[in-house]
């Protein structure tokens, strides 16, 4: 893309190009090629196919041959300037006026009807005679007739107005081209990239060549995906007497969605908690007890838990004992936030010890296993005996949460994914803190 509107602009660039032949010698068909607005480079037209691969490709001596062998019909010095326009086989461009046009001549002098590559990335090493460069800024367009390790030499038309053979580039110079065109055939060598099926598009694999950036899209897969929603909108809010109504939006493709809410149960008045919910009773428990409260009519399973709201929680469920004393934590220091008395009761009664720095990070979501390390410290410690092997990420919990996870597995406070895993660094949602919660403070 990048590419194509560096094409694209080149129409708005004077000074690109050129005229197949001289226009002195033939005046009358250099007027009928020569649009009304001269010295511009003509892009091929959207949809346009690129000339086909018809011609073997030289060797550089061989391309190096045919150009010079033009020397002789487009001598040094002779006239050549905007008004000069040539139709180039090479592709990307119908035509060139100029410079550019004088370089697609040459081009396609040592190439037929090859067709032509464009990089704007490329190394020094990389550059073949016949290769175009595009240089001074992107107005001026030369083709390669030599190459030394320090400098190139060139060809070149409408260099102040007339052809020149000879000129040479310093190496420094040439890297500092805005993009080569060359039409040597690319030896690909392809990185891969695997787009899988959605709900409205096939799967497939990119290839990309490294060398080159030429890229084609292979090995499809047509099976066709369910909808990924989105968590949903309320469009009518449900209320004790009447049913709401959410939407949901496929994030893939657009696409809609709509359910209906159920009417409010006036004992539970949340409609994100369907009674079928693995959660549902805990979500009812930690409701009832006023250890838990949603908004809006939305308990928010799927929210994420913080810190300081698992102090809280424990803080509420001990009756909000009165507290003396100052946080011990850097960043709990302000006596007006809701969660400032129940940060330092926690800490107070070894409920919660904070980090190594000395701070609480009250905002911070709570992994599952420091939710356990927080419920263990809060039963007192009691001793431990469960296994975690049985748990294919047992090795993924922190040795400083160890005995606390086999605590809460022996007391069925956690019980793991359904793909038999611990998840002890994932962060605990409302949900699976209402169910740990729950679990722990009914026993």
């Amino acid at each position: 893309m990048k590419l194509w509107k560096r094409i694209c602009s080149l129409v708005l660039t004077l000074g690109l190009a050129v005229s197949l032949l001289p226009a002195a010698a033939f005046a009358e068909e250099a007027k009928e090629e020569t649009s009304a607005v001269t010295g511009y480079a003509v892009p091929l037209e959207e949809g346009e196919a690129q000339t086909a691969y018809t011609t073997e490709a030289p060797t550089q001596q061989q391309a190096y041959d045919r150009i010079i062998a033009m020397k002789e019909k487009y001598p040094e010095g002779m006239r050549w300037t905007n008004d000069n326009y040539y139709e180039w086989k090479g592709g990307i461009f119908a035509g060139g006026y100029g410079c550019a046009g004088f370089a697609f001549l040459l081009s396609d002098a040592a190439f037929g009807d090859l067709p032509v590559r464009m990089t704007e990335t490329f190394t020094y090493s990389q550059l073949k005679v016949g290769d175009i460069l595009r240089i001074n800024n992107d107005s001026h367009s030369v083709i390669i007739l030599k190459i030394s390790s320090t400098q190139v030499t060139i060809a070149e038309g409408n260099y102040n107005s007339s052809i020149h053979w000879g000129r040479t580039l310093s190496k420094e110079k040439v890297m500092q081209s805005d993009y080569v065109m060359t039409r040597y055939p690319c030896d690909h060598t392809y990185t891969t990239k695997r787009y899988e099926p959605t709900c409205c598009s096939a799967g497939y694999t990119l290839y990309t060549c490294t060398k080159c950036g030429y890229s084609y899209q292979d090995d499809y897969d047509y099976t066709i995906q369910p909808h990924t929603w989105d968590s949903g909108t309320v469009v009518t809010p449900p209320t004790e007497t009447e049913e709401g109504t959410m939407e949901y939006r496929c994030t893939v493709c657009g696409a809609y969605s709509y359910e209906t809410i159920p009417v409010l149960d006036p004992d539970f008045p949340f409609y994100d908690v369907p009674k079928d919910a693995w959660y549902r009773t805990a979500a009812e428990y930690v409701y009832h007890n006023g250890l838990m409260v949603g908004d809006n009519h939305c308990f928010r399973p799927s929210g994420k838990v913080t810190r300081a709201m698992v102090a809280q929680i424990l803080y509420a469920n001990e009756g909000k004992p009165a507290v003396s004393g100052k946080s011990p934590f850097t960043d709990v220091q302000d006596s007006g936030a809701w969660y400032y008395e129940a940060v330092v009761w926690a800490s107070q009664n070894g409920v919660v010890s904070g980090y190594t720095n000395n701070t609480f990070r009250p905002m911070a979501n709570i992994t599952r296993e420091q939710f356990a390390v927080i419920l263990y410290a809060h039963a007192g410690k009691p001793e431990a005996s469960a296994s975690l092997d049985g748990y294919a990420d047992a090795a993924k919990v922190s040795g400083w949460a160890r005995n606390a996870m086999m605590w809460a597995v022996q007391n069925g406070i956690i019980s793991g994914t359904p793909e038999g895993k611990l998840n002890p660094g994932g962060h605990a949602t409302r949900a699976e803190a209402a169910v740990m919660l729950m679990k722990y403070l009914s026993k």
